[in-house]
C-alpha cells in the first residue's frame, strides 16, 4: 500500500511538471514573434507595407522557379509524347501532267477545309527542258493520313511513279511541358502581385515598381502563350512537301536546237541581202533622177557626132 501511494505521488509531480513547460514555450514563441508599435506613423507604416511587398515579390520569383521545377518533375511522369511529323513525297510525271496534278492535290485540300488542310507554298517551273512544281500542306493527322494514301493511286492515273517518300518528325515534348509550367508560375505570380497593389498602398515610386514588375510579368505570360500556341499547332496539324518532276523526253527541243537556229540563219540571212539591195536602190535613185537627163544628152550628142564622122569618112 505504500509503494503504491509513491508511485500515485510522482505521476501528479510529473504531470504537473509538464504543463508548466509546455506554458514557457508558448510564452517563449509569443515573445519572439514581432508586436505592432501603435506611437508609428501612418506614412512608416505604408513603406512598411511596401517593403513587405518587395520582399513578397522577390519570395514569389523564386517561388515562381521552384514551382516550374516541380511542375516539370511532377508532369514527367506519364506524360503523351508531343512530336510535330513531317512528311516529303517526289513524283516523277509525263511533262503534261505535272502542273495539273498539282493543281489537282491543290484544289483537294482547299476542299477539305481550313481545320483539315491549309496550302502553304504552291509553284510551278514552265522550262521546256524540265518542268517541275511544288506544293507545300499543312493538315490534321487524320485527313492528312488518308490523302497520303491516295497518292500512289494519282501518281499510276497520270501516267508516273512515286520516286522518294520519308517521314520526320520533331519531339516538342519538353518545349510545351517546360512552357506550360512557366505559365502557371507566372499566372500566379500575376495574381499575388495584383493583390499586392490593391491592398498595400504607399509611395508613388513602390506602386510604380510594382506595376512595372507585373507589366513584365503580363509581357513574360503573353510571350508564352505564343509560343505555345505555335507549338501545339504544330502537334496538331502536320506538313506535307511535294515535289513533282517530269520525265525526260526521248527527243526534246534542247536537241533540235541547232538545226532549229540553222534554219532561222539562212532565213536571216536572205532577208538581210535583199535589204541591203533594197537600201541601194534607195540610196541610188536620187542620183540617178538627177544625172540621168545630162547622161542622156550627151549620149545623144555623142551619137550624132559618130554619125557625121561616119558621113563624112564615105
Amino acid at each position: 500500500m505504500r509503494n503504491f501511494s509513491i508511485l500515485v505521488i510522482c505521476a501528479l509531480a510529473l504531470v504537473g511538471c509538464q504543463k508548466p513547460a509546455e506554458e514557457i514555450a508558448v510564452i517563449g514563441a509569443m515573445k519572439s514573434r514581432p508586436t505592432f508599435n501603435a506611437e508609428v506613423s501612418p506614412q512608416a507604416a505604408a513603406e512598411s507595407g511596401f517593403a513587405d511587398a518587395t520582399a513578397e515579390v522577390a519570395t514569389l520569383k523564386v517561388a515562381g522557379e521552384s514551382t516550374q521545377i516541380s511542375a516539370t518533375t511532377s508532369t514527367a511522369i506519364n506524360i503523351r509524347p508531343m512530336l510535330a511529323y513531317q512528311y516529303a513525297v517526289s513524283f516523277l510525271l509525263p511533262q503534261n501532267k505535272v502542273e495539273s496534278q498539282m493543281n489537282a492535290h491543290r484544289r483537294a485540300c482547299e476542299a477539305a477545309g481550313f481545320a483539315k488542310c491549309q496550302v502553304i507554298n504552291a509553284s510551278a517551273n514552265n522550262d521546256e527542258a524540265n518542268i517541275s512544281a511544288s506544293l507545300s500542306l499543312r493538315g490534321e493527322p487524320v485527313w492528312l493520313a488518308a490523302f497520303r494514301g491516295n497518292l500512289q493511286k494519282d501518281a499510276q492515273n497520270a501516267g508516273g511513279r512515286i520516286v522518294n517518300s520519308n517521314v520526320s518528325s520533331q519531339d516538342l515534348t519538353r518545349e510545351i511541358t517546360d512552357t506550360e509550367a512557366r505559365l502557371r508560375a507566372l499566372n500566379a505570380l500575376r495574381t499575388r502581385l495584383e493583390a499586392i497593389i490593391a491592398g498595400r498602398p504607399g509611395k508613388l515610386s513602390d506602386l510604380l515598381e510594382a506595376e512595372r514588375e507585373l507589366a513584365r510579368v503580363q509581357g513574360e505570360i503573353d510571350s508564352f502563350n505564343s509560343n505555345l500556341a505555335v507549338a501545339r499547332a504544330r502537334v496538331d496539324m502536320s506538313t506535307l512537301e511535294l515535289n513533282y518532276a517530269s520525265r525526260p523526253a526521248a527527243v526534246n527541243n534542247s536537241a533540235l536546237e541547232p538545226l532549229k537556229q540553222s534554219f532561222l540563219n539562212f532565213f536571216r540571212n536572205v532577208v538581210s541581202g535583199f535589204a541591203v539591195v533594197v537600201d541601194l536602190i534607195s540610196t541610188a535613185l536620187p542620183f540617178a533622177l538627177v544625172f540621168a537627163p545630162f547622161v542622156w544628152i550627151a549620149l545623144k550628142y555623142w551619137n550624132k557626132r559618130k554619125a557625121r564622122k561616119s558621113g563624112a569618112a564615105s
